[in-house]
C-alpha cells in the first residue's frame, strides 16, 4: 500500500471518529452529564485536530524525478581540427605506401597543422621512395586529392617515376645528411593522436605499456631521439627496442 492510500485511510477513520464523539458529546449535553460530555467534546477536538495534520501537516511523498541526461560535450574547434589533420596524415600515408610500400615520411614544414589549414603549399619528406626524397602534398577543402613526387636536384613535380634518363645523363649530388633530432621532434609532434590512443587504449585495459611499432615509427635511425622527445613528456616514459619502441605511462 502506497503513502498515499495510507493517508487516506488513516483520514477517513479520523473524521468518523470525529463525528461519533460529537454526536455522543450532543446526547450527554441533552442528559446533563456535563463531565462526561467535556470528555467526549475533548475527543471530537483531537479528532478534529488529528484530521487537519493529516491532510494539511503530514508530508507527501515527493515524486523524484530522474536526473536530466547530460548531452554529450561536443567537440571543441582545436579538438575537431587535430581529427581532421589526424585524417590528412592518414591519406597521405596511404598515397605513398600505395606506390613504395616501405616508404617513410615526415611534413617538411616545422608547423605543418598551421601550414594545412592556412592553405599554404604543403611538402613531405620521403625515405625508401624509389629515389625520391621530397614530394607536394596536394590539399583541397582539408581532403587529400594528390601526393605530387619531386626530384631531389631540381624539385620539378613528377608522377611517381623517376626520370631514367635523367639519372643516366648526370650523377645527383649526395643528398645533405638528414637531421634525425629535428625527425624526431616533428614526429612526437605531428603524431600526438596516435600517442594518445594507444596511452588511452593502454589505461582502458589496465595496463602500464604501450607499443609503438615499426611500421607507425619512421625511419630507425631516429627512434632513439624519438625515444629522447618522449621522455620529455610528463606522462610516458620509453625504452628503445629492437622491433619498435615500449611506451611507460608514468603514475
Amino acid at each position: 500500500m502506497t503513502n498515499s492510500n495510507t493517508t487516506e485511510l488513516k483520514s477517513h477513520k479520523t473524521y468518523h471518529l470525529m463525528l461519533i464523539s460529537l454526536g455522543i458529546a450532543l446526547l450527554l449535553f441533552f442528559l446533563r452529564l456535563l463531565p462526561l460530555c467535556i470528555c467526549a467534546m475533548l475527543v471530537a477536538k483531537a479528532a478534529g485536530c488529528r484530521l487537519l495534520y493529516l491532510r494539511f501537516a503530514e508530508p507527501k511523498g515527493e515524486n523524484i524525478l530522474p536526473a536530466p541526461i547530460k548531452d554529450e560535450q561536443e567537440p571543441t574547434p582545436a579538438e575537431l581540427e587535430l581529427e581532421a589533420f589526424g585524417l590528412i596524415q592518414q591519406r597521405v600515408t596511404e598515397l605513398v605506401t600505395a606506390q613504395y610500400p616501405e616508404a617513410r615520411w615526415l611534413w617538411e614544414h616545422p608547423n605543418a597543422r598551421a601550414a594545412v589549414f592556412n592553405g599554404e603549399d604543403t611538402f613531405i619528406i620521403l625515405n625508401r621512395a624509389g629515389g625520391f626524397r621530397r614530394a607536394q602534398v596536394i590539399i583541397h577543402n582539408l581532403i587529400v586529392q594528390e601526393v605530387r613526387f619531386c626530384t631531389a636536384d631540381t624539385d620539378t613535380e613528377e608522377d611517381g617515376t623517376p626520370d631514367e634518363d635523367t639519372e643516366d645523363e648526370e650523377e645527383l649530388p649526395p643528398a645533405p645528411p638528414q637531421n634525425f633530432e629535428l625527425m624526431a621532434f616533428e614526429w612526437v609532434e605531428n603524431n600526438t593522436t596516435l600517442l594518445n590512443s594507444l596511452c588511452n587504449e593502454a589505461i582502458a585495459q589496465k595496463k602500464d605499456t604501450a607499443m609503438l611499432t615499426a611500421d607507425q615509427l619512421p625511419v630507425k635511425e631516429c627512434w632513439a631521439d624519438i625515444c629522447n622527445e618522449l621522455k620529455r613528456t610528463e606522462n610516458i616514459d620509453s625504452v628503445l627496442l629492437e622491433d619498435g619502441i615500449l611506451l611507460r605511462l608514468k603514475n
